[in-house]
């Protein structure tokens, strides 16, 4: 594999000397790299690795020089033929962006910082088809400021050379060159010295008279840029003042290891802070970006989220480091140990270069495996509707199918692509743009029908010609079809039988979520040999917590206590009503349970809510699915007529009630050994306060066996997420 990578310069910073790293072992391991920048003092060490560099104009906006990198860069990838084009730099990524849409070629960006993005800027920023960052904030900025999918970005490490930066190293040269003493401790800065950069230089020297009040120390501070004079100056003050030279300052330097290598604490952030603590050098992680001291076992989880820059802690100041900086020239060598110890263990578990490494080679495999404008699998389904329960069905098929290959690339077909693509981190496309589509399933490897009651007339007839045309397109393009833990009917008009055993009966496979559904099948003609009875996806989800719901609680005005949920929706009919009506009043007044009413597609059935809720509360907002599956856990009873509602319920051991529109109700309940169902149509209060006293008078038990059953079902309904990737690796 060949790869390009590309950057402003390759000079002394963070994000040159991760390419470095990375480019020195991707070489390593046998793969082609290339190095194109506008040049700098590491290049030195790539001819050294066997790394050609390219030098062209990338660091600056100058229009005449990136015209001129836009065309060198052009010639290169013509030339070169690069398997992937890997850009680390904003100016880069802004020309490859623009050369992409001319020649097509394999484009990875890796954001090794924020940028502005203010006025004009946040739009002459590109990203690559895949998108790596090096923390987990990093990704975040990208999804919130550039609306990038979770499936398109990676994190990765700094990864750190942990031969090169070891405790076994000393560098006596050093020692020379700068005429420093053999047995004072010292203290070492590292960083850019520009100004967005150097701020806690500026704080290092303020506070050194103090430091050598306490201590007979040495001060060494390193780096080069344009505040680099400034801080020089301030250094030669504090020099004279104290009648001897103890602060000293080395400009830009490529040998950072050798530095290091002498230091007894060290100050600074980012790739110079983990080099340190893979030199088991105590560290203080503190930058312009703030502050968090000491690194220990107390602040590991916020060094991780903010790849140890310190985005959205504490500012930076002289007394945060005076303090950190005289406890560690107090500490016992018990304690010094131990943080050495522990700084070099924590390097090792998850900073090494082998680690960063493999991120990047499965990133490189991952576009070469599904290509820009491929995907693995398309998703046909009732999407982007604000249902509750489809968004669960979504949810749960794109989570499992990841738990057993997380490389496995999505296209929705949805109803709003954009939400869509915000909320599942995947691609989407509009359910009802016909070339839109015919083009992702031509480009994919494997239709899922997915979840729900797709295949039925009981809607529409227009509704299951759309399925089953969508099944359709891929059929007739070859690519294998899945109808994933569907329910399946009623299927009343013969010629709608007729159409869906025409197409049921050339899928790969079909997955039910109840029995029922296969005797529907059975009895239209489907007769594939490769039809199981699974269960529904959406019992796999893990709901929000009960803080959750006792937040909603409150925000709705819904007191304390126990209490039912009631799911309505809008029908043919609305004989249920008045039977609802006086079943709340009759649970409230009886069992001492408040009665919340609960619209799982909130637009529609929000009305039908409003208008039974007189002895109970209605959900006056709209409430995320896994936030309705706690409120429907945390309950004591579930009445609904939406089947994922009383999903909900019973994936919790919640006893639930059948309120039948559909055959789907009664057939999922009995399914769960649950059969406490009446018919919509004709349902009397009587019959409705008849089941609820059943079921409050052997409460236990029912919750007993409903639980058990739900747990073999949890198991069950994994195969489904299997037999996908059993298709895309064609073991099926």
């Amino acid at each position: 594999m060949k790869i390009l990578m590309v950057l402003m310069g390759m000079e002394i910073g963070g994000a040159e000397t991760h390419v470095l790293e990375l480019s020195a072992d991707l070489k390593n391991k046998g793969y082609d790299v290339l190095v194109t920048s506008n040049g700098g003092v590491y290049t030195k060490e790539l001819s050294e690795y066997g790394i050609k560099h390219i030098t062209l104009p990338l660091h600056t906006r100058n229009i005449f020089k990136m015209t001129k990198s836009f065309f060198g860069l052009l010639k290169l990838i013509k030339t070169e033929k690069p398997d992937i084009v890997h850009s680390h730099a904003r100016i880069p990524s802004f020309i490859l962006g623009i050369l992409n849409k001319f020649i097509k070629f394999n484009f990875v960006t890796t954001a090794h910082w924020v940028f502005d993005t203010s006025g004009i800027l946040k739009h002459i920023t590109n990203w690559g088809k895949r998108c790596v960052a090096v923390s987990e904030d990093i990704k975040e900025y990208l999804k919130d400021n550039y609306h990038l999918v979770d499936q398109d970005i990676y994190v990765t490490i700094n990864g750190i050379n942990m031969q090169k930066f070891s405790p076994e190293n000393y560098a006596n040269d050093i020692i020379d060159e700068f005429g420093l003493s053999k047995d004072k401790r010292k203290i070492v800065y590292i960083s850019r010295m520009d100004e967005d950069r150097s701020l806690v230089a500026h704080h290092l020297i303020e506070i050194a008279p103090s430091l050598l009040e306490k201590e007979d120390l040495e001060i060494i501070i390193v780096g080069g840029g344009n505040d680099f004079y400034n801080v020089l100056n301030k250094a030669d003050i504090q020099n004279q003042k104290a009648g001897k030279k103890y602060i000293y300052l080395t400009n830009a330097r490529t040998d950072i290891y050798k530095f290091i290598s002498v230091a007894d604490f060290f100050v600074g952030v980012s790739r110079s802070a983990l080099e340190a603590m893979s030199a088991a050098v105590p560290s203080i992680i503190a930058g312009n970006e703030g502050y968090i001291g000491i690194f220990d076992e107390n602040v590991l989880d916020v060094c991780f989220q903010t790849n140890f820059c310190c985005r959205g802690t504490k500012d930076s100041t002289p007394e945060l480091l005076k303090e950190d900086l005289i406890t560690l020239l107090n500490a016992d060598k018990t304690k010094l140990s131990h943080l050495s110890n522990y700084s070099r263990q924590t390097i090792k578990n998850h900073y090494s270069v082998d680690a960063m490494t493999k991120v990047y080679e499965k990133i490189y495999e991952s576009i070469l495996r599904v290509p820009v404008g491929f995907t693995d699998i398309v998703v046909s389904g009732y999407y982007g509707h604000k249902n509750s329960g489809d968004d669960a069905l979504l949810s749960a098929i794109i989570d499992n199918i990841k738990k057993l290959n997380n490389s496995i690339r999505f296209t929705v077909l949805s109803n709003n692509p954009k939400e869509t693509m915000e909320i599942y981190g995947v691609d989407a496309i509009y359910r009802f743009n016909i070339f839109k589509i015919t083009k992702a399933i031509k480009n994919s490897k494997l239709l899922i029908s997915g979840g729900g009651s797709l295949i039925q007339d009981a809607t529409s007839s227009r509704s299951l010609a759309y399925y089953l045309n969508i099944i359709k397109i891929a059929l007739d393009n070859k690519i294998k079809t899945y109808v994933y833990a569907n329910g399946i009917g009623p299927i009343n008009k013969p010629k709608n039988k007729s159409a869906t055993r025409k197409i049921l009966n050339k899928v790969n496979l079909i997955t039910l979520r109840e029995n029922h559904s296969k005797e529907v099948l059975n009895e239209i003609g489907v007769s594939i040999p490769d039809i199981y009875v699974t269960c529904d996806p959406a019992i796999s989800i893990t709901p929000s917590p009960l803080s959750r719901v006792k937040e909603i609680f409150e925000s709705e005005g819904i007191p304390d206590g126990n209490y039912a949920v009631i799911s309505l929706r809008n029908w043919k009919t609305n004989a249920y009503k008045k039977s609802i009506i006086k079943l709340s009043e009759y649970i409230n007044k009886t069992y001492s349970l408040n009665c919340i009413f609960v619209p799982m597609q909130f637009k529609k059935d929000l009305s039908v809510c409003f208008a039974c809720s007189q002895n109970g509360y209605v959900l006056k907002n709209p409430y995320s699915f896994k936030d309705i599956m706690s409120i429907a856990s945390h309950s004591s009873l579930v009445v609904g007529m939406r089947l994922h509602m009383l999903m909900y319920g019973a994936n919790a051991g919640v006893p639930v009630i059948g309120l039948s529109y559909d055959p789907k109700i009664s057939a999922y309940l009995k399914y769960l050994n649950q059969d406490y169902t009446v018919d919509s149509e004709n349902c009397s209060f009587d019959e409705l306060k008849s089941i609820v006293d059943t079921i409050m008078n052997n409460y236990n038990d029912i919750k007993d066996k409903l639980s058990a059953k739900v747990s073999e079902l949890k198991d069950i309904q994994q195969k489904n997420a299997e037999f996908a990737i059993k298709l895309l690796e064609d073991k099926l």
